[in-house]
C-alpha cells in the first residue's frame, strides 16, 4: 500500500509528511488485533490520508476499533474524528488532554490572540514574524471533522483487545497529558512526542505559547521515569521506529544541558539579547519551523535560569533581554 509500510507482524507505519519546512515526517500507527484495528495518534486532517485508512481496512479486512492518543495536538489526532464518523471507533485521550481534543484545536488561537502577540513580542519576535507564526498555528490546528464522543484515561490504564496489551504511560511536558504506549511482550514504546529519534530533535513547543504546562523540568523528569522499561523498539510520533532507547533519552539530556550552557556562554559574551535573538546566534541556519520553537526552549532555560540567579533581565518596548548575573 502507497505510503504504508509493516514495520513488525501486525503493526504498520503511515508516512504523512510535514505541514511545513523542518517540520518531520508525522507517523501514525496501526496494530492488527484479532478484534480490530487499533490507531495510535492517527494523524493530521488530510484527504489523501482517509483514502490510506480506508485502503488498509480493505487490506486487513478487519474493522477499525480504537484511536488511541498520545496528547491533544491535531497533527496526532486530526484524523480521529474521520475514523470516529466512518468507522464508529471509540477515541481515548489522556484527561488532562481531553480539553485539547473536544475543542478540535491545539491551541485556541482566537481566545488567546492577545495573549500570544504579547509573548511574542517578550521573546523579541518581529511583526514579520509574529504575522507568519500566527498563520502557522492557525493552518496547524485545522481540522475537517471533530471527535463527538472521547473516553478518558489516567496513567497506569491497561488497553486490551484481541490479544494486544498497551499500558499508557503519563509523560508530561510536551503537553500536560502526553503519554506513551509499552506493549510488554514485544518491548515496543510509542512515543508520540516525548521522544525522537536520532534524526529529530524532541521539541519542547510550550514555553513559545506561555502554556505552563509544557514545562522543561517537567519534561525532563518524564524521561527519567521512561529509563525504567525495557525497551526494545521506539515507534516515535514524528519519523522511523528506531532502537538504542537508553542512548536517545541520554543525547536529549544532553542536548538540554548543552543548550543551556551555550545560553550562558553567548549572554555572557553579548549582553542583553532576547530569546529570538539567541535562537538565529545559536543555529542561524535553521528553518523557520525549526527556529521557532528552539525560540520557545530557549526562553524556558532563560527563566530556569532566572530563579536559580545565573541571568537577569532588562524590557525594551516589551521585549525581554537577557545578560549574565
Amino acid at each position: 500500500m502507497k505510503g504504508v509500510k509493516e514495520i513488525m507482524s501486525g503493526i504498520f507505519i503511515v508516512e504523512q509528511e510535514g505541514k511545513y519546512a523542518g517540520m518531520a515526517q508525522t507517523s501514525p500507527y496501526i496494530i492488527v488485533s484479532a478484534d480490530g484495528l487499533i490507531f495510535l495518534d492517527p494523524g493530521f486532517p488530510l484527504n489523501e490520508t482517509e483514502d490510506v485508512y480506508r485502503s488498509v481496512v480493505r487490506y486487513c479486512g478487519k474493522k477499525p476499533r480504537v484511536v488511541l492518543l498520545t496528547h491533544g495536538h491535531t497533527d496526532h489526532y486530526g484524523m480521529a474524528g474521520f475514523l470516529q464518523k466512518e468507522f464508529g471507533v471509540q477515541v481515548w485521550v489522556h484527561k488532562a488532554d481531553r480539553a485539547r481534543v473536544l475543542k478540535g484545536v491545539s491551541l485556541d488561537v482566537e481566545q488567546m490572540f492577545g495573549a500570544l502577540l504579547n509573548r511574542w513580542q517578550a521573546l523579541g519576535m518581529s511583526e514579520k514574524e509574529k504575522e507568519w507564526a500566527l498563520i502557522k498555528v492557525k493552518e496547524f490546528n485545522l481540522i475537517d471533522h471533530e471527535v463527538n464522543k472521547l473516553d478518558v484515561f489516567d496513567d497506569g490504564h491497561l488497553f486490551c483487545w484481541g490479544g494486544v496489551n498497551l499500558k499508557a504511560i503519563h509523560t508530561p511536558g510536551h503537553t500536560l497529558g502526553s503519554c506513551c504506549f509499552y506493549e510488554p511482550k514485544r518491548k515496543i514504546l510509542f512515543t508520540g512526542d516525548t521522544l525522537f529519534p536520532p534524526s529529530l530533535r524532541t521539541p519542547l513547543p510550550g514555553p513559545l505559547f506561555g502554556d505552563p504546562d509544557g514545562r522543561m523540568d517537567v519534561y525532563l523528569s518524564s524521561l527519567q521515569r521512561l529509563e525504567t522499561l525495557d525497551v526494545e523498539t521506539v515507534c516515535p510520533g514524528h519519523g522511523e521506529p528506531f532502537q538504542g532507547y537508553m542512548e536517545r533519552i541520554k543525547e536529549t539530556f544532553d542536548y538540554y544541558r548543552g543548550l543551556t550552557q551555550k545560553v550562558v556562554e553567548t549572554v555572557s559574551e553579548t549582553p542583553f539579547l532576547s530569546a529570538t535573538e539567541l535562537a538565529a546566534s545559536l543555529m542561524p541556519d535553521a528553518d523557520d519551523y525549526v527556529r521557532f520553537i528552539l525560540t520557545g526552549e530557549i526562553s524556558e532555560i532563560l527563566s530556569m535560569l532566572s530563579k536559580e540567579k545565573m541571568v537577569r533581565s532588562q524590557t525594551r518596548d516589551g521585549v525581554l533581554q537577557w545578560a549574565k548575573t
